[in-house]
């Protein structure tokens, strides 16, 4: 890390690490960042003695660069968050950047999963069985189908 950055540790196997003063322009930050991003991957990649045993560890890195309309910091840990689940996601060893859509896609699954909720409670789902038979028209098993009653 240069002189001037952070690193805090969130808890369990969680770290900040804050990089200040990278550019003015997005870009470039964006570019700054991700190098010292792929350092970290590359270096915490390196296998390491623990006692007789040679371990290696994996990681993800989630970031997200402040800009002028960020609320806070919990807004921005957040975003740094989803973004390194992202990375988990894709493989580890990866970093990922927030992308405003990734914020959308948990938004739109949290309200399916409420409406789903909603439904459930209103016991608005009914659920079908179509028969299966083999080729001699004897009944070998049912298919269920659900399908959910609309208000």
């Amino acid at each position: 890390m240069r002189e001037g950055d952070t690193v805090a540790r969130l808890g369990g196997d969680e770290f900040v690490v804050l990089l200040e003063d990278l550019s003015e322009q997005d870009f470039e930050t964006a570019a700054h960042a991700e190098s010292i991003g792929e350092k970290i991957l590359s270096t915490l990649n390196q296998p390491y003695q623990l006692g007789t045993h040679v371990y290696h560890s994996t990681s993800s890195i989630g970031a997200t660069l402040i800009n002028s309309h960020q609320s806070g910091t919990e807004e921005l840990l957040q975003q740094a968050d989803i973004a390194m689940y992202q990375a988990k996601k894709a493989g580890r060893n990866a970093l990922r950047f927030f992308d405003p859509q990734m914020q959308d896609a948990i938004n739109a699954r949290a309200s399916l999963e409420g409406e789903l909720r909603k439904a459930l409670d209103k016991q608005q789902f009914h659920l079908y069985y179509q028969i299966q038979v083999d080729s001699s028209g004897r009944p070998v098993g049912s298919r269920g189908f659900d399908s959910l009653d609309t208000p």
